[in-house]
C-alpha cells in the first residue's frame, strides 16, 4: 500500500494535479494499491481514480492532526506532498513507528519560505525522513544547506502525463475558443494563481505592446486563492492594456486541456517555479511554449531570461511570426512516473 498525503483538486494546482495523475497511473495502470489522504476538505472534489482509496480530512485543525496521525500510523510507505516547509511541524508531532517516510515540497523557491524555526526543524526532521525528493537543483541546494544527508536526497520531478479520462469541455468553453479563433489569427494562452510569482501583470504589459499591430489575443486563466491581493489589479491592468486580452476563471481539466490544445502559444512567465504541468502538457500537444529560465525546462520550450520582459517580448514576437499554428507534439517529455514507481518499490534512482 502506498499512502500519498496531499490532495485531489479542488483546490486545483500543481500539487493536487500531480497527485491525481500519479494515483491514477499507479492504481489503474500499474495496479498498485494506493490511498490518498486529502488535506483539503473542500465541498467540490474531483472523483478519485478507480481502485484508489480517497479519504478527506475534517475541517478542524486539531481534528485534522488526529485524523492524519490515525491514518498514517503503521503504514508501509507514506509520501508527504506539501507546497512549502510551513507544514513540516506535522512530521515532528506524528509517531512514525516503522513506516518509510518520503517528502516532496513543491514550491519552486523554498528559501523564500525559510525562517529560523524552519532551520531548527530540519535538524530534527532529517532523522525521521527516509527520502526527500528535490524537484530542481535549486531545491537540492536548499536541502543541502539545511544539512540534509546526501544519501537520502534524490533529484526527481513532478510531471506525470495525463493517462486517465477527463471530462469533456463545457459548451461555454467550446464557444469561447470558437469565438477567439474566428476573431484572431493566433491565441496566446497563460494560466496560474493570481500571485506575483506568476508574473501575470508583467505578461499583460508585455502583451499589450505586442498586440498593438497584430491580430492576436491573450487568454489568461486565473484560478486559486488571491494570496497576494492582486486579482483586481490584474483585471484592471488587463482591461487597460489591450482589448485583445481576455480573462477566464477556473476550469475543469477537460475544459482547460481543450483550451490548451487549441492555443498557438503557451506562456509561462513565472519568477518562481518548479515544474509547470500545463507547460509540459502544451509541449506534448504540439503547442509552442515560451517560458522563463527560472528552473529546468523541457528542451522544446523557448526560454527567456527570468525578469527580462524585453526578452520575453522578443521571443513572443518571433513565435507569433511563425504563422504555422502547430508544432510536432513531443512524446518523450520527462515523465516522473517511472521515478516514483522505483522509489516506492525501494529502488530509488537519480540521486542528487
Amino acid at each position: 500500500m502506498i499512502t500519498i498525503v496531499g490532495g485531489l483538486p479542488e483546490p486545483i494546482g500543481g500539487v493536487t494535479t500531480f497527485i491525481m495523475r500519479l494515483a491514477f497511473a499507479l492504481g489503474v495502470c500499474s495496479r498498485t494499491e494506493v490511498e490518498i489522504l486529502d488535506l483539503y476538505p473542500k465541498t467540490k472534489k474531483v472523483a478519485a481514480p478507480p481502485r484508489v482509496r480517497h479519504l478527506i480530512c475534517p475541517r478542524s485543525r486539531l481534528l485534522k492532526y488526529v485524523w492524519l496521525t490515525k491514518h498514517v500510523y503503521g503504514k508501509e510507505t507514506v509520501h508527504f506532498n506539501f507546497s512549502t516547509p510551513r507544514a513540516l511541524p506535522l512530521l515532528l508531532l506524528m509517531p512514525k513507528r516503522r513506516s518509510r517516510w518520503i517528502l516532496t515540497l513543491h514550491h519552486g523557491n523554498l528559501a523564500a519560505c525559510d525562517s529560523l524555526l524552519t532551520r531548527l526543524l530540519w535538524l530534527l526532521l532529517v532523522r525521521r525522513l527516509d527520502q526527500i525528493v528535490g524537484l530542481s537543483q535549486l531545491q537540492c541546494r536548499y536541502y543541502i544547506g539545511h544539512n540534509v544527508p546526501a544519501d537520502i536526497l534524490l533529484l526527481g520531478g513532478s510531471y506525470v502525463k495525463p493517462s486517465g479520462p477527463t471530462d469533456d469541455p463545457t459548451d461555454e468553453i467550446i464557444a469561447t475558443v470558437e469565438y477567439l479563433r474566428s476573431s484572431y489569427q493566433q491565441i496566446v494562452f497563460a494560466s496560474g494563481y493570481p500571485t506575483n510569482a506568476y508574473s501575470h501583470r508583467e505578461l499583460i504589459d508585455t502583451f499589450g505592446r505586442v498586440a498593438r499591430d497584430r491580430n492576436v489575443c491573450l487568454l489568461l486563466c486565473l484560478y486559486g486563492p488571491d494570496g497576494d491581493g492582486i486579482l483586481n489589479t490584474i483585471c484592471a491592468e488587463a482591461r487597460a492594456a489591450s482589448s485583445h486580452i481576455h480573462l477566464i476563471g477556473q476550469l475543469d481539466e477537460g475544459s482547460f486541456n481543450y483550451v490548451l490544445k487549441n492555443s498557438d502559444v503557451y506562456v509561462r512567465a513565472n519568477s518562481v517555479d518548479s515544474c509547470g504541468i500545463a507547460m509540459v502538457d502544451a509541449i506534448s500537444y504540439g503547442v509552442r511554449v515560451i517560458a522563463s529560465d527560472v528552473c529546468k525546462r523541457p528542451k522544446a520550450a523557448t526560454l527567456f531570461e527570468t525578469g527580462n520582459y524585453k526578452d520575453l517580448e522578443t521571443k513572443l514576437v518571433h513565435s507569433l511570426g511563425n504563422r504555422s499554428r502547430r508544432t510536432a507534439g513531443v512524446a518523450d517529455v520527462d515523465d516522473a512516473l517511472g521515478f516514483y514507481d522505483e522509489l516506492y518499490r525501494g529502488r530509488p534512482k537519480l540521486s542528487a
